[in-house]
């Protein structure tokens, strides 16, 4: 299903767009930083060689071309809720699958905020 997600729902430019638009309200990249962290998404996104999963490094621009017409925030939103539905090439699904229960929207929000920090020419 290229182009839609869990339930069998269309996605489009629109899909997400609210609820981004609500988590990104009041985001903060720096609290987003500090749940990375928590969360220990830099163990494989930071610190890892690339080989378990895609590293953080240029994810900005990534993100912004991934799936047209999707903006950045919708797809890193999309990729944090369901992380299997749209897999880069050469990796599994390794990342945890219920964010969606443990996260808030507005955690998410911040999360997105910290991912959208690392454009090509950034480190983050």
């Amino acid at each position: 299903m290229p182009n839609s997600e869990p339930g069998g729902s269309e996605i489009n430019a629109e899909s997400y767009a609210e609820e981004v638009a609500a988590a990104l309200a009041n985001a903060d990249s720096e609290i987003g930083g500090d749940l990375v962290y928590e969360l220990e998404c830099n163990l494989c996104h930071l610190q890892g060689d690339g080989s378990l999963s895609p590293l953080f490094f240029g994810l900005a621009d990534f993100a912004a071309e991934r799936r047209p017409p999707l903006s950045a925030e919708q797809y890193l939103y999309e990729a944090i809720l369901y992380p299997g539905l749209h897999l880069v090439e050469g990796y599994t699904n390794a990342m945890p699958n219920n964010y969606d229960e443990r996260l808030s929207r507005q955690e998410i929000g911040h999360i997105i905020a910290y991912l959208l920090t690392f454009a090509a020419d950034e480190t983050g």
